[in-house]
């Protein structure tokens, strides 16, 4: 069986309602909606038993329905002490026979009772072959003989070039949202971090000033006599900043001062503590002794 070609000529009247409204049903969904056009069927209440609707289009199923110009409802008079609930529908209907189509506006009347309640409507599939469908655009709210208020049940659906300002409009928004969201993120992790970077980039400082060699003169004065390291009877600290008990430091005497370093006996060996370096000899030096010194790793 060949495929029905719907937009193509064939030299015969072939396009239906059921080819438009399948196509309109693909397109925009086989729901029942108002189409954001026109004034859309607002409503105006003109008296307790007279509503106005006003022009729009409607797609039910696909079928697409034009109401072109304002047209009035009119209703029945409420009860003393009841409540009734009316709705204004849009009535598709196909004759059987002929098949011929056609959509009005009427209201289906609810019954009266001491609450509101709405009235059954006739619903049908007309892609499937429905010959009525009724679509609820208004309920009226009628209490005891008043119009109490009129409530919109129909939902209205946006152009496709009103869905793609949103769609555009929101993408915007998100990515604003995540720029600001990453840079404040970003802020305020560099301030937190900050301080700990200042005190990782001192310690850095500390380690390279602390590893670099310090010329020290180690002076006849300040010796302390001692009987804990043997023929070592006298020791002398030297103040060197920033040392710590945990490191190791490097003594290398100065050329000219070695022959006063090997009478005093200076031991090869020193002691290191925080801030500062024991250096034990078997005498007092008769000469101060210049020395290099280097905390090595």
């Amino acid at each position: 069986m060949s495929a029905h070609l719907v937009t193509g000529y064939q030299g015969v009247e072939h396009i239906t309602s059921d080819d438009v409204g399948s196509f309109n049903a693909a397109l925009m969904g086989n729901g029942e909606f108002v189409l954001d056009r026109g004034s859309k069927l607002a409503f105006e209440i003109v008296t307790n038993n007279r509503i106005r609707i006003k022009d729009g289009d409607i797609l039910m199923q696909g079928r697409h329905i034009r109401l072109k110009e304002t047209e009035e409802i009119n209703l029945d008079s409420g009860t003393q002490g009841k409540k009734r609930h009316d709705l204004i529908v849009v009535r598709y209907e196909k004759q059987p026979g002929t098949g011929i189509e056609s959509a009005t506006l009427e209201v289906v009347k609810g019954a009266i009772l001491d609450s509101g309640e709405d009235p059954d409507l006739i619903t049908g599939d007309i892609s499937d072959g429905a010959l009525v469908n009724q679509m609820p655009l208004y309920r009226v709210v009628i209490d005891g003989i008043d119009l109490s208020d009129v409530q919109t049940i129909f939902n209205t659906v946006e152009t496709l070039e009103k869905v793609k300002e949103n769609i555009v409009n929101e993408t915007k928004s998100d990515i604003n949202t995540f720029i600001n969201y990453t840079e404040n993120n970003v802020t305020q992790f560099m301030q937190s971090k900050s301080s700990v970077i200042d005190n990782k980039l001192s310690e850095v400082d500390n380690m390279i000033e602390k590893h670099n060699k310090q010329p020290i003169t180690i002076s006849t004065s300040n010796w302390v006599s001692t009987s804990a390291h043997g023929d070592y009877k006298y020791y002398k600290d030297v103040i060197v900043e920033n040392l710590t008990s945990n490191d190791y430091v490097d003594i290398t005497v100065n050329i000219d001062d070695l022959e006063v370093a090997n009478e005093a006996g200076i031991c090869p060996t020193v002691e290191e503590m925080d801030g500062k370096v024991r250096i034990y000899a078997e005498s007092v030096p008769s000469e101060d002794i210049l020395v290099t010194i280097k905390v090595v790793m």
